[in-house]
């Protein structure tokens, strides 16, 4: 099955239109039908619930590979799995879109 994450990836309407040009054609697409789109006040969200969130990925990849030219107008989080002893939080970008993402620590149980 493998480790997981959820991703969240924001960004203004033209760093989103800037992405979708920057990345392979199917890469454009897994974003706009594989994930959940939100749109608000001029920005883009994609949002992952459970995915496989691995560098050799050209998904993952090309993303990064974006996102490290950008300065402003992204915000990226990424949750993974985590375990007892520590959260698995990656975040990069100014945190100022208009969506309020933020991490919400619960626990969880099976009966």
């Amino acid at each position: 099955m493998g480790y997981r994450s959820e991703v969240l990836i924001a960004f203004t309407e033209e760093n989103n239109k800037s992405f979708l040009d920057f990345v392979d054609a199917d890469v454009a697409i897994f974003y706009e039908n594989d994930s959940e789109i939100y749109k608000m006040n001029g920005w883009i969200l994609y949002h992952f619930d459970s995915i496989k969130w691995y560098d050799e990925y050209k998904e993952v990849s090309q993303l990064k590979n974006f996102i490290n030219t950008l300065d402003e107008g992204f915000e990226f989080h990424r949750l993974g799995e985590g375990g007892f002893d520590h959260l698995d939080h990656e975040t990069k970008g100014e945190h100022d879109s208009p969506f309020n993402i933020y991490t919400k620590t619960c626990i969880t149980f099976d009966c």
